[in-house]
C-alpha cells in the first residue's frame, strides 16, 4: 500500500466547509484502500486569530497531522506559537474576521519540502493553494496538485457570469509541472486545458459514500444541511421570504428542517414550520425522514457543491438553483434534480414533489443513477486512482 502526503496551505479541517470535506473525504477513501496518509499544513495562521486548532478527520488511525508552527495538544488538536496571530487577536476588531492572507510566506516552501525529505511519501497531493510547492517537491515523489478552483470567484443568483479568471504564470507553470493537476470542476478544467494546452489536466470531484435509504415516511419534511456561513444565510434567507410561503399556501403541513449551524440564525422564524435542529452526529438519520432537500443558492463559487452531492449520495430529490450545477454542464444531473431561479418556479418543483409520490419515487431512483455517474468513488477518483496504481506498481518492483 501506499504512503500519500497530503499538504494543506490552510487549516481547512478547522473551519470543516465545503473544501475541508472536499479533502476529507479523500483521506477517507485513501484509508479504506488501506493507504497511509500524512497530511501537513503549512502555516496555522493564515486566515486565523485563535492560537487552538482542532482538525478534524475521519479517516481514523490511518490519517495523522504535521503541522507547522504548531505544538500537538492530542489527536487533531495544536496550539500555535506563530507571533501573527497574538498580534491579530490585540488588533482585530468586533466583528471583523482574520485577513484573509492566502499568499505563500517565507519558510513554508524550505519547511515542507525538509519534511517530506525526512519521511518520503510514495505520492504527494497538493491541495489548493499548496500547488505552488510542486516544482520544489516534485523531486520527492510524483505529485498531483489538486487546484480545485482558479479563483475564490464569487457568483450572485441573477447576474451574468464573470468571465474567466486569467490564473498568473507562476500558477500556470506549477500545475504543468505536476504529474498530475486536478480540478473539482470541468469549467476550470477545460479553462486550464485551453490556457496551457497541457495533457496533466483531469477531474478530481467530490465523492460519498452511497447511503442505502429506505423511501421517506408520510411527513412532508424539506431539509437543509449547512454551516453559518454568509452565502448559506443569504440563500434561506431568500428561500423562506420568497420560496417557503408559496410553498406553504399549498401544502401547509409541510415543514423546512435546518439542520448544522445555520439554524441558530433562523431561531426567530420557527412559528412559521420551520424547525431548528442544530448540529446533528446524525446526518443518516435526518436524511432518512426527509421527502426533498433543497440547496436554494443565490451566491458562492462557481461549480459543483457539497451540498448536491451529499442529497444525491442519500437518493433525495433535490431542488437547487443554476449555482448548484457546473456552468459547463447545466443540465448534467437530467432529471433526478430541478434547477430553478425564480421563486415561483423553484416552489412549484418542492410543491410537484410533495404532492406527488409517484413523482418523487422516480426521482429518487434517478437520484441514485446519478450518485453513481457523478460522485460515487470510482467516478471521482479515477485520476488519483490511475496515479495511485502507477505508484503501488513502483513500489512491487522496488520490492
Amino acid at each position: 500500500m501506499a504512503r500519500v502526503a497530503i499538504v494543506e496551505s490552510y487549516p481547512y479541517e478547522a473551519v470543516w466547509g465545503g473544501d475541508a470535506v472536499y479533502l476529507d473525504r479523500i483521506r477517507t477513501y485513501l484509508a479504506d484502500q488501506r493507504h497511509s496518509v500524512l497530511s501537513y499544513v503549512t502555516d496555522i495562521a493564515r486566515g486565523r486569530t485563535n492560537p487552538l486548532l482542532t482538525l478534524r478527520s475521519k479517516a481514523g488511525a490511518r490519517n495523522d497531522w504535521i503541522v507547522r508552527n504548531a505544538i500537538a495538544q492530542g489527536s487533531g488538536r495544536f496550539l500555535a506559537y506563530d507571533a501573527r496571530l497574538l498580534k491579530r487577536a490585540l488588533t482585530r476588531m468586533p466583528g471583523r474576521r482574520a485577513p484573509q492572507e492566502f499568499g505563500i510566506g517565507p519558510g513554508e516552501q524550505a519547511w515542507l519540502v525538509a519534511q517530506l525529505e525526512k519521511a518520503p511519501p510514495d505520492l504527494i497531493l497538493l491541495a489548493f493553494g499548496a500547488c505552488a510547492f510542486a516544482s520544489a517537491v516534485a523531486h520527492v515523489a510524483p505529485v498531483l496538485a489538486a487546484k480545485g478552483f482558479f479563483s475564490d470567484r464569487r457568483i450572485s443568483l441573477g447576474e451574468p457570469p464573470p468571465p474567466p479568471p486569467i490564473p498568473d504564470q507562476e500558477t500556470l507553470d506549477q500545475l504543468q509541472r505536476a504529474d498530475c493537476a486536478a480540478f473539482n470542476n470541468l469549467q476550470d478544467l477545460q479553462h486550464y486545458r485551453d490556457l496551457t494546452g497541457a495533457a496533466n489536466g483531469a477531474l478530481l470531484g467530490m465523492s460519498f459514500r452511497p447511503k442505502a435509504q429506505p423511501a421517506a415516511d408520510g411527513a412532508p419534511v424539506i431539509l437543509f444541511v449547512g454551516v453559518r456561513t454568509k452565502p448559506n444565510i443569504e440563500s434561506m434567507q431568500w428561500f423562506i421570504d420568497d420560496i417557503w410561503p408559496l410553498v406553504r399556501e399549498v401544502v401547509p403541513s409541510a415543514s423546512l428542517r435546518l439542520v448544522g449551524t445555520i439554524g441558530a440564525a433562523f431561531a426567530h422564524r420557527t412559528a412559521e414550520r420551520i424547525e431548528i435542529a442544530g448540529f446533528a452526529d446524525d446526518l443518516d438519520a435526518e436524511y432518512r425522514r426527509a421527502q426533498i432537500v433543497v440547496a436554494p443558492l443565490v451566491s458562492g463559487s462557481s461549480g459543483v457543491k457539497t451540498k448536491v452531492a451529499e442529497a444525491l449520495s442519500y437518493g433525495r430529490p433535490l431542488v437547487t438553483t443554476s449555482l448548484g450545477v457546473d456552468p459547463v454542464q447545466p443540465d448534467q444531473f437530467a432529471d433526478a434534480v430541478d434547477v430553478a431561479n425564480d421563486p415561483e418556479l423553484y416552489a412549484a418543483a418542492l410543491i410537484n414533489l410533495l404532492t406527488d409520490e409517484r413523482l418523487r419515487r422516480t426521482r429518487e431512483a434517478q437520484a441514485k443513477i446519478q450518485f453513481e455517474r457523478h460522485f460515487s468513488e470510482a467516478a471521482a477518483y479515477a485520476a488519483l486512482d490511475a496515479m495511485l496504481g502507477r505508484v503501488e506498481g513502483r513500489i512491487g518492483k522496488a520490492a
